[in-house]
């Protein structure tokens, strides 16, 4: 899979893996390898939805913080004009920001169709 990126879009990916992953480990590491659920199944959803959440109330304040900063001024080298640069963090288009939305609406989504 090919990540395209602008400014520190980079992050996102990272961002969105490593905090349910991390919610889930640390869970794990309470409740032990082999906690059941109710229903028998081994996996609790909660953590992952939890990190999914947290993820989300992380890139949404990074993303508005880097990309609502001030314009920096710059010159043109081919026509010697002074253009404005304004920052954009964003992966595949989408800014930092709009990831925590997206990453909080997928926990929703999973909730409802899977539950806890």
């Amino acid at each position: 899979m090919v990540f395209s990126w602008k400014g520190k879009g980079w992050i996102v990916p990272i961002i969105l893996l490593s905090f349910p992953f991390g919610a889930d480990w640390v869970v794990g590491m309470i409740d032990g390898p082999m906690a059941k659920r109710p229903n028998g199944s081994d996996v609790h959803i909660w953590p992952i939805l939890l990190g999914m959440v947290l993820s989300g109330a992380f890139l949404f304040p990074w993303g508005v913080y880097l990309n609502h900063r001030p314009a920096t001024r710059a010159i043109d080298r081919m026509t010697g004009r002074e253009v404005m640069v304004r920052p954009n963090h964003s992966m595949y288009g989408v800014k930092v920001e709009y990831w925590g939305l997206v990453a909080v609406a997928g926990a929703i989504i999973i909730f409802f169709f899977r539950g806890l």
